[in-house]
């Protein structure tokens, strides 16, 4: 049985509420609020809002709920679900959560998300997967619905030592100490050696010409240089060709704690994570601040317009569009002169490959792959052709492939590249 989890009460104005007509509640689904608390609930209160969820969570994780259950919140709208297009607010509770778009959620939020879910589920029969992203914010094709599967993310573990009590039957306990030994007349002998933990993954060869399989993974990398290349850089292939795979299989298999959590409550892999990912276990510093020339606010790390060359990150990475590609070079596509607009998509060289994937999916070294694609409304993340993205931009007019200086530097150390 699920907590019902306190919640404050603040009015939203009744022009952001409708009858539900009768209809039943069949889903729940999440907004990002990225604007501050106090300035959200404002908003939904003011005479004449036409907006307000039924809930809000401010990243302290207060909630606050605006509209009765019984009525439908205006907070989505019109989109495609079930294969027909449906009045989402008339059969869904919506739920706000302070943050900007695609960036996960805090740890004080985690947690009255798990209770308020589970209460709105327990109250209306609803099955676990009834719950969705409202992807507003983010960029989609034409035509594909603005709901995107959620999942609640892991409520993260207790920082410091952890008391157990007795009913805590899911727990299990950690012996007590033994009582030390009473002082012996005996010499005592030597100690035991320490037991050597098991490595996290086989180190990568470094060697040979390959081919080189990939550590923990069924893929295999065919890049000549692999075996003499830098560390950061085989980190990058195997963290890239361990992607491959659908979005649930990966999610479970390979993302780490940490990448799952940046996720936030969607599955769902979009295309800078890819890139995100791969060039993190390169151990890159992606510390920059791009613009948006589209005033869409698409500015952070799981943005593709994050990598477009521009004057925010012009010390830390530069176009090599036409250079020989380097595995971690990034493909950024536009739909026009990036000085006037933003990126759209990214995708990352890996350098020839081939394989078994996470899903059991079967690439040959003859398909000629060599870049990993992961895309947002797309839950299969699978390779390409570097010829293919050059010559059909993926559907895009424009494409430019950038390098990070830092890896580049690598490289360089590593006697790759001039």
């Amino acid at each position: 049985m699920s907590n019902e989890p306190h919640a404050h009460q603040s009015a939203a104005a009744k022009t952001a509420s409708a009858s539900r007509a009768g209809a039943p509640i069949e889903l729940i689904v999440l907004h990002n609020s990225y604007i501050p608390a106090g300035e959200a609930l404002a908003r939904y209160a003011a005479p004449g809002s036409t907006s307000a969820p039924h809930y809000h969570i401010a990243r302290d994780g207060t909630i606050t709920q605006l509209v009765p259950e019984v009525r439908a919140a205006r907070h989505s709208g019109t989109t495609s679900w079930n294969k027909r297009s449906r009045n989402i607010d008339r059969i869904s509770v919506g739920i706000a959560i302070e943050g900007a778009p695609l960036a996960g959620l805090t740890d004080a939020q985690i947690g009255p998300l798990h209770d308020l879910v589970g209460a709105i589920q327990q109250r209306h029969g609803l099955p676990a997967d009834a719950f969705y992203l409202w992807a507003g914010d983010i960029d989609l094709a034409e035509g594909q619905s603005l709901l995107r599967p959620a999942a609640l993310p892991a409520i993260p573990r207790p920082k410091g030592p952890v008391v157990l009590h007795a009913d805590d039957t899911d727990a299990v306990a950690t012996p007590a100490p033994a009582p030390a030994s009473p002082p012996s007349s005996t010499p005592a002998g030597p100690p035991p050696a320490a037991e050597t933990p098991a490595p996290a993954s086989p180190p990568p060869p470094v060697t040979g010409s390959g081919p080189f399989p990939i550590p923990i993974s069924g893929m295999v990398s065919h890049w000549a240089d692999y075996g003499r290349a830098p560390e950061g850089a085989r980190r990058l292939i195997n963290q890239a060709l361990r992607l491959l795979g659908t979005d649930p299989d990966v999610f479970q298999k390979v993302l780490s704690p940490e990448q799952r959590k940046s996720l936030g409550v969607s599955a769902d892999i979009v295309c800078a994570d890819g890139v995100l990912f791969s060039l993190q276990a390169a151990g890159m510093e992606l510390n920059w601040k791009v613009d948006d020339q589209s005033g869409a606010g698409k500015t952070g790390q799981r943005c593709a317009n994050f990598y477009r060359p521009c004057a925010g990150n012009a010390g830390k990475l530069r176009d090599v569009t036409s250079e020989p590609p380097l595995p971690g070079d990034v493909f950024v596509y536009g739909k026009g002169d990036f000085a006037h607009d933003r990126g759209y998509h990214v995708n990352i060289y890996v350098g020839p490959l081939s394989g078994t994937d996470t899903s059991g999916r079967t690439y040959r070294p003859e398909q000629s792959l060599d870049v990993v694609d992961t895309n947002m409304g797309d839950p299969e993340n699978k390779p390409f052709p570097l010829n293919l993205i050059m010559t059909r931009k993926r559907g895009f007019p424009l494409v430019r492939r950038v390098r990070l200086l830092q890896l580049e530097q690598l490289y360089r150390g590593a006697g790759l590249i001039a």
